[in-house]
């Protein structure tokens, strides 16, 4: 995992203590002090871990008055240099929600993470991205039109009326949803549904561009 830190204000100057204090939570961490703040490497830990993690970055980062990111879990160095462009975008959109400053982990901003540059490389949902990806393949296996059910009741957000406008029942409606669930592991009634309507608009861009 990778993290970036930037300083709230000019001539900021604790970057040795800031990686200091992030060693000592976390051994094994590598820090890398630079001219606009932090940038580091993290090993990838368990979601309890993580979690504690996550809470004591933010602590150091609102401490010392910084703007902070965390890419997602990431193994192996092949994927240092696209977790750092998400450590990179997660921190350019806490600047812009927390200018108290902070730290947040890119797989909490929701829709927010299609709002800033990345490149074609980084997936800003890897998540929804996945179980987009499954069900095109499902589709296309079995001729069936769960990514088109599921997209039409996401601009809906209603059982009636996207029943109706697919010419279906609602009890039909309510089993294609319930498998979209099963398949993907997705929770309807608790996910952003936002940022799933925007990872299956991504996946149809990226299918169009080849």
């Amino acid at each position: 995992m990778a993290i970036v830190l930037e300083p709230l204000t000019a001539g900021w100057q604790r970057a040795d203590a800031v990686a200091a204090r992030i060693r000592a939570h976390l051994p094994g961490a590598l820090t890398d002090p630079v001219a606009n703040g932090l940038r580091g490497l993290l090993p990838v830990v368990d979601e309890r871990a993580l979690e504690q993690l996550d809470a004591e970055l933010d602590r150091i980062a609102r401490e010392e008055r910084l703007v902070g990111g965390r890419s997602g879990p990431r193994p192996g160095v092949v994927a240092a240099a696209a977790g750092l462009q998400e450590a990179v975008a997660a921190a350019r959109i806490v600047r812009a929600l927390a200018p108290e400053g902070g730290l947040r982990a890119w797989e909490s901003l929701g829709a927010y993470r299609y709002l800033v540059s990345t490149t074609g490389d980084v997936d800003p949902d890897l998540r929804h991205g996945a179980a987009v990806a499954l069900l095109v393949d499902y589709d296309r296996q079995r001729g069936s039109t769960l990514v088109g059910t599921l997209e039409r009741y996401l601009a809906d957000r209603s059982v009636v009326p996207t029943a109706r406008a697919l010419s279906i029942h609602p009890n039909t409606l309510r089993q294609r949803l319930e498998r979209v669930e099963a398949l993907t592991g997705l929770d309807l009634a608790r996910e952003d549904l936002l940022s799933l309507e925007l990872a299956i608009m991504r996946h149809r861009l990226l299918a169009a561009a080849g």
